[in-house]
């Protein structure tokens, strides 16, 4: 009966879209439209990336770099891998980390009330002191916080260089800053993009209760908090997991492609969404390209990153190791899976030899907007952008009502949808296998100059963040 309905799925995948031509005629596929059929059907019916998710988090929890569950499940990924007969290794770098503690906000005026809160990333310990709040203004007199802690509104911008010049300078003893979404929910995030530790605590706080400060500060209520924390930088070393799947063509010839996902997660709930969904869609794309598509011509590299979360740690790491500024490198093409929901396009992020990549014809799976080509930050692709390196991303939205969640308690696999992860598996499974075997003469490595007018748009914000023209190195350790 399963074979029965697999023929069914893949006699309906081969019809035509309504005033489309064939894709391949539906009765005489050829060998390569085939094994697509097979990927896809294969994705869809033995669900192979739910089931992982599912396992990494409701059996390991949480995988914060640093933490026991992190090890466990990236010990878990690899004995995964080596089932399937797939070579691994692990790359070692040194970075600055930094461990959840024991983080606590009360208001003690005009009454008591526990916060929920939670320190952001490279906040500093601090025993517990009380202070008087003030709602942080861009355009309000500095000198007039001394002595408080600030309520940053979501609305606010704030630079990590602005909130160390007012605690240095003008004597802020802390910051609560506001999640940007209601529901009594949490937004756990880095406070630092260099890894340098800051001044003073930094706590997230929900948005009700970030609203409701604000409310009494601004009607002349004078309002008291009591903070402590116990969470505190501390170096670490980071593991980038890598799987190879060797290509045939001659060395000289011989590319890689790169696929990543960043492994490690944020603690406050499982990181399914955040990013169970890409380590997951790349554990099923190794799976579907070793079950059914023989050795490609360019090396696929899957590459799970470590300590993104807290600032593309593993993936600059990678970047400088294989893809140094000014040297030669063979990398082809990297493609980035973070929190991919529902597959809508794909992202050239720029490079235009890439915008071809969407352009092969999904039936009834059709991208609605093809191919975008806009550079933007946040995720492990921007490393390899940086040095030039053509990369490419789907544009995948998750549900508003479950990505609501991510980096906070309810971020658990029952908020996943089963058909969405299915369905991007697959069509990973067939980018991956083309982007290895397409000839793409146009695509090629960035000069500097190149890639610095590429990131223009975006020059701005790299230089608030230190990282123009490209990031601090990061120090790679022997294998």
């Amino acid at each position: 009966m399963r074979y029965l309905l697999l023929a069914t799925v893949l006699a309906a995948l081969a019809l035509p879209a309504r005033g489309q031509q064939p894709y391949l005629p539906a009765e005489r596929p050829g060998e390569a439209e085939a094994i697509g059929y097979a990927i896809v059907g294969d994705a869809l019916l033995t669900e192979g990336a739910y089931l992982a998710l599912q396992e990494l988090s409701d059996r390991f929890g949480p995988r914060m770099a640093g933490t026991p569950g992190h090890a466990a499940s990236m010990d878990w990924l690899e004995r995964e891998l080596e089932a399937m007969g797939v070579a691994t290794r692990r790359e070692r770098f040194r970075y600055p980390g930094w461990r959840r503690g024991e983080d606590r906000a009360e208001v003690i005026a005009p009454f008591r009330r526990p916060l929920r809160a939670a320190a952001m990333g490279y906040s500093t310990p601090a025993e517990p002191f009380e202070a008087e709040v003030a709602v942080y203004e861009p355009d309000a007199a500095q000198d007039g916080y001394r002595g408080r802690v600030l309520v940053v509104p979501a609305s606010a911008s704030l630079s990590s260089e602005e909130r160390d010049v007012l605690a240095g300078r003008h004597g802020v003893r802390g910051f609560l800053a506001t999640n940007r979404v209601g529901g009594g929910q949490l937004l756990a995030r880095t406070g630092s993009f260099d890894g340098v530790p800051a001044p003073v605590p930094l706590l997230t706080i929900t948005q009700e209760e970030g609203e409701w400060l604000r409310r009494l500060v601004e009607s002349g209520e004078t309002v008291r908090v009591r903070l402590s924390s116990t969470s505190a930088p501390e170096p670490m070393i980071g593991e980038n997991l890598i799987a190879t799947l060797p290509g045939t063509l001659p060395e000289g010839e011989r590319q890689r492609v790169v696929v990543g996902a960043h492994f490690d997660s944020w603690d406050l709930g499982q990181g399914a969404l955040d990013n169970g969904l890409g380590v997951a869609q790349l554990l099923e794309t190794a799976r579907l390209l070793r079950r059914h598509v023989g050795p490609l011509p360019h090396t696929v590299e899957l590459v799970w990153f470590d300590a993104e979360e807290i600032g593309l740690w593993g993936s600059r790491a990678f970047a400088e190791r294989h893809a140094p500024r000014g040297d030669t490198t063979d990398l082809r093409v990297m493609l980035n899976l973070d929190m991919v929901g529902e597959p809508l396009g794909l992202n050239a992020m720029g490079f235009d030899a890439l915008e071809a990549a969407g352009e092969e014809r999904l039936g009834a799976w059709r991208f609605e907007r093809p191919v975008a080509s806009e550079t933007w930050l946040g995720s492990d692709h921007h490393p390899f952008v940086a040095r030039g390196v053509p990369s490419i991303t789907f544009h995948a939205p998750i549900d508003p009502d479950a990505v609501r969640y991510y980096h906070d308690f309810a971020d658990t696999v029952d908020k996943v949808d089963r058909y969405h992860l299915a369905r991007a598996s697959a069509i990973a499974a067939l980018l991956v296998r083309d982007l290895a075997t397409a000839e793409m003469p146009d695509l090629r490595r960035l000069t500097p100059p190149e890639t610095e007018r590429l990131l223009s748009g975006v020059e701005q914000r790299l230089r608030a963040m230190g990282w123009w023209p490209l990031a601090p190195p990061v120090e790679s350790v022997a294998d």
